[in-house]
């Protein structure tokens, strides 16, 4: 038969099936189960809804008592298995939500059980090409990217933090999407459990309204308006706030926009999570799992977080567990992945189908998106790399690395995600949250719960990243910066030259040459992942594979900052004068043999072994000549100068050297303690015509990135780097500060066209140029090169 209803005011026509499962009353059952589906037709990736409409219902709890199943196949396909979903407190009502990926006739069969009684019923319908884009999947032929599988199109990940978006009514829930769609934004994360009093406790102002809330309930709450201790039933579902994200997500999918559902934010507030360690990863936690698995998997535009930064309430057993039973829930396989810090713990897990990072400012830009990708691909398994929080605009709370304005402006926000692109990562970034909501303009909202006006311009900005990138084959670019070079600047010198680094507990880092400061930056932070097991090395790395040639007349290493008036006066006093009282020392003037002494008297000293004489020799007046390539390094570990940097958080590297040539690259290890090319507590080292300095924090990455160098126009964030395709026929050359760089002969196909791309404006120009390049001014600019 067919039944008139009115949704959303439209009238819409549902066939009803009838099914009177048993004619003899069962204790404990229904009188009668009804089966109707949403339509005969529907669009592959758009999903089929079959409700059970329950007659005189009397399960004790519809959730925990009732289970609705089914399954649904494409003729003579594979069967999909499905559960259903209990949408009403009283249990009238469930669903069950069919998404086929392919077109044609699908049959399909639902059961709804409740202790000895079922109800079977069984239907079919036909999916249609509707030109939906699907399920955002990882790209198999380019595994680092994203693709969607309905339109083979690929999916350039441009997401944003509105981990509150729940929080408002759902007129305003579409107009925060809207917004955010028209701005180029495809991914937001949003969370289903969370609730604090304002927005005080991220200290910015937003505060609760008339429209908007805080207080994000999942479940019935015997007080659902109390903070923290709303006393949830665990075993009850909150459908109204169920059906709201229902709307949320429909209304995402309109516009294309990726839902990364997270399970919990902030879990460790009191009243978020229900559960507590001691019930975590239980029965009644998989069931809210599952019971959103059940409701949401249907749609196309959705994937699973298990829980923003784990490590705060949960550990990595309990994160490993909880992601394959998502996986084990979901028919669709929706990509998954868990939030957490600076390391990604997964990354062989088989439900981890990307690594996301949280790692805020600079330390989580370039250097960190290419380590992370040198460190995947190290396990065999490559899966795309996502920096999912790095500070957000104009936020500045008490952790993090840069604190004070203008530190995080949109446009420092805009320079590191270029970097991390540059990287072959993505990025998830934040607008600010500064215009309030319920204070001030309310207008904002920004990160917090993803509502902005038009005096928030971040993404515009970042548009121009996904035009930029959109207008090519991103997906088939591999981080390279060996098709071009980058014009050495003056400071490098084969005269002997005096370099200073320091860095003071406060995360302040100066690099000298000959007494004055060539480059400063924040290396935030501390010295606590300083590892002792490292050993000190001199002309190169510990795995021989960075050599440097030149001379060597004296080293120091010091357990703290030199201020910059001491700097000075060791450079007048000259390289045969004792440069205070450092940890170690390294004057080259009585040694002959294949030792060369510490001298600094503090603690046990740590002489190095000359791995190969015949490499060096000894300089009458006090030195060493590096002469071909060679180990010099301590048979042991150096910890006594890992031992005291750690304790201290400050440390002054001091050397008098005159390089062989301004050729040599790596960069060549001047002095170093690490273990090998990707592993470090410091380095110093030459890099063509610059000198450069890689300190290890818990801010950067495990190689100290990013580096601090002596190279002009050097950005904070970001080297002079660049992309290539494997064919040679296309590259981009991304210069943060203006400069120039020389294309490699034959490094590129012939006759390429080149273009200048304006991140700034997003306009186009033309590069004219012989193989030289100029930036047209001191600010940022992409250099495309592209075969004709």
């Amino acid at each position: 038969m067919l039944r008139l209803t009115h949704c959303a005011g439209q009238v819409t026509v549902i066939a009803a099936f009838v099914l009177i499962a048993n004619t003899s009353p069962l204790r404990g059952a229904p009188s009668e189960v009804r089966f109707s589906q949403s339509a005969d037709r529907i669009e592959a990736y758009d999903f089929l809804e079959i409700t059970l409409d329950v007659k005189t219902p009397d399960a004790a709890n519809p959730f925990t008592d009732v289970t609705v199943e089914g399954w649904f196949a494409a003729d003579g396909g594979k069967r999909v298995n499905v559960d259903g979903f209990c949408d009403s407190l009283d249990g009238s009502v469930f669903r069950i939500r069919l998404m086929p990926t392919q077109t044609g006739r699908h049959d399909y069969s639902v059961t709804y059980r409740q202790g000895r009684y079922k109800a079977t019923h069984s239907g079919s319908f036909h999916a249609v090409d509707g030109g939906r884009k699907g399920i955002v999947r990882v790209d198999e032929q380019h595994p680092w990217h994203f693709v969607w599988e309905g339109t083979k199109e690929h999916y350039f990940y441009n997401g944003t933090t509105t981990y509150f978006l729940a929080g408002w009514d759902v007129d305003q829930i579409r107009r925060n999407l809207d917004r955010l769609a028209r701005l180029k934004v495809n991914r937001v994360r949003a969370a289903i459990a969370g609730r604090v009093k304002d927005g005080r406790a991220w200290f910015e102002n937003v505060y609760p309204t008339d429209r908007f809330r805080f207080l994000l309930n999942p479940w019935v709450a015997e007080r659902p308006d109390s903070v923290e201790e709303p006393g949830f039933d665990v075993r009850c579902f909150n459908v109204e706030y169920w059906c709201k994200w229902d709307k949320l997500l429909r209304h995402a999918r309109q516009r294309d926009i990726v839902v990364s559902v997270v399970f919990y934010v902030d879990g460790r507030r009191p009243g978020v999570d229900p559960f507590g360690k001691e019930s975590a990863g239980g029965e009644d936690e998989q069931r809210y799992y599952r019971y959103s698995v059940a409701r949401f998997a249907a749609f196309s535009n959705v994937m699973w977080d298990v829980t923003n930064e784990y490590r705060l309430f949960r550990d990595d057993a309990w994160a490993e567990k909880m992601g394959a039973f998502i996986k084990k829930c979901d028919p669709y396989d929706h990509l998954t992945s868990v939030h957490g810090h600076g390391d990604f713990r997964f990354q062989k897990s088989a439900w981890a189908d990307f690594a996301m990072y949280q790692r805020w400012d600079e330390g989580g830009g370039y250097a960190f998106m290419l380590d992370n990708r040198k460190k995947q691909a190290a396990t065999g398994r490559i899966i795309p790399q996502v920096n999912e929080e790095y500070g957000y605009e104009d936020h500045y709370p008490t952790w993090g690395g840069n604190r004070k304005p203008p530190a995080r402006s949109a446009d420092s926000r805009r320079r590191l995600a270029w970097g991390m692109y540059m990287a072959g990562g993505y990025q998830t970034t934040g607008e600010r949250a500064d215009t309030g909501t319920g204070w001030g303009p309310d207008t904002g909202g920004g990160w917090i719960n993803g509502r902005g006006d038009d005096s928030m311009t971040m993404f515009v900005s970042y548009g121009h990243i996904v035009d930029f990138f959109t207008s090519l084959p991103w997906w088939e670019l591999e981080p390279d910066n060996d098709f071009f070079v980058v014009p050495g600047p003056d400071v490098v010198r084969r005269d002997l030259t005096h370099i200073v680094y320091t860095r003071d507990k406060a995360g302040n880092a100066t690099l000298f040459v000959n007494g004055k400061v060539q480059n400063k930056r924040a290396v935030p932070g501390d010295c606590s992942n300083w590892d002792t097991g490292f050993r000190l090395a001199l002309a190169n790395e510990l795995t021989h594979d960075r050599p440097w040639l030149g001379e060597l007349r004296r080293m120091a290493i010091h357990d703290r900052a030199l201020p910059e008036q001491q700097v000075a006066r060791n450079f007048s006093a000259g390289h045969e004068a004792t440069p205070g009282s450092p940890v170690v020392l390294f004057d080259f003037r009585r040694d002959r043999g294949n030792v060369i002494r510490d001298v600094s008297r503090a603690g046990k000293p740590l002489d190095l072994k000359i791995g190969d004489p015949s490499a060096v020799a000894w300089i009458p007046s006090g030195g060493l000549r590096v002469r071909a390539p060679v180990l010099i390094a301590s048979q042991g570990p150096a910890e006594k100068v890992s031992a005291a940097v750690r304790k201290s958080g400050e440390l002054t590297l001091e050397a008098w050297v005159a390089p062989a040539n301004l050729t040599q690259s790596g960069p060549a290890r001047i002095v170093t303690l690490s273990r090998d090319t990707g592993q470090r507590n410091f380095t110093l080292g030459q890099e063509g015509g610059a000198y450069e300095v890689r300190f290890r924090t818990t801010s950067t990455s495990g190689n100290g990135e990013p580096a601090l160098t002596t190279e002009a126009g050097y950005d904070d964030s970001t080297p002079i780097c660049g992309l290539r395709n494997n064919s040679r026929s296309l590259a981009v050359v991304y210069l943060p500060a203006g400069g120039s760089v020389t294309i490699k002969p034959n490094a590129l196909a012939r006759d390429f066209r080149a273009q200048w791309y304006n991140p700034r404006s997003g306009e186009w120009s033309v590069a004219r140029a012989a193989g030289k390049f100029d930036a047209p001014d001191k600010s940022d600019w992409l250099l495309l090169l592209r075969g004709n």
